[in-house]
């Protein structure tokens, strides 16, 4: 099997290694990367992925740990590895900090689990609290694994569902989810959103 390898001391490196077909395009593939410094890793090797994405000026702080899993050539198996990211968006769309725990995604009817936690966040300048989210992935699904529930405007907001499912043959991904809200002060999401002034609870 050929053998990747790339070291960029401190910032990214790779190892893994590929099998090719007949055709000389990639098989088989197992990829590990670690990203010691993504300050510096995201100019110099993500601009090309967080562009397209809608986020070409991103910033990024951090350590990310990340591996990637072909078999004939489809994507078998994802997984991430987060220590202290905190991301925020140059048009403050929404910002998240301290964010540690790994999330795992694969197609093999063996489930995996994986947990990410989030110490802060907001979302369109709306401040969101802290949050530990459990996920079970099996068969190309990730789905959460419990409902959670996040500190919002005085109030709540529950995430009660959420799935994702990979494209099949056939078919496209699918994602769905489910929100609960609990006392969330309007007169505070009204004056955040720009709306005209409203009072109470939703």
């Amino acid at each position: 099997l050929p053998l990747l390898s790339w070291n960029d001391p401190g910032v990214m490196e790779a190892r893994g290694k590929v099998t090719l077909d007949k055709e000389a395009a990639i098989a088989d593939l197992d990829l590990q990367l670690a990203l010691g410094n993504l300050a510096t890793a995201r100019p110099r090797y993500l601009t090309g992925f967080l562009a397209p994405a809608g986020f070409p000026d991103l910033l990024l702080t951090g350590k990310l740990d990340a591996g990637l899993r072909l078999r004939a050539g489809a994507l078998a198996g994802m997984t991430a590895s987060f220590d202290q990211v905190n991301a925020i968006d140059d048009k403050a769309r929404f910002t998240i900090a301290g964010v540690n725990g790994d999330l795992a995604w694969t197609r093999d009817a063996t489930a995996v689990e994986s947990q990410v936690a989030w110490a802060s966040g907001a979302l369109y300048g709306i401040g969101l609290g802290p949050a530990r989210v459990a996920f079970r992935s099996a068969g190309g699904e990730l789905r959460l694994q419990a409902p959670v529930a996040i500190e919002v405007l005085a109030g709540k907001i529950t995430l009660e569902h959420l799935r994702w499912q990979a494209p099949k043959a056939g078919g496209g991904a699918t994602f769905q989810f489910g929100l609960g809200m609990d006392q969330l002060d309007l007169a505070s999401l009204s004056q955040r959103l720009g709306w005209p002034p409203f009072t109470g609870t939703i």
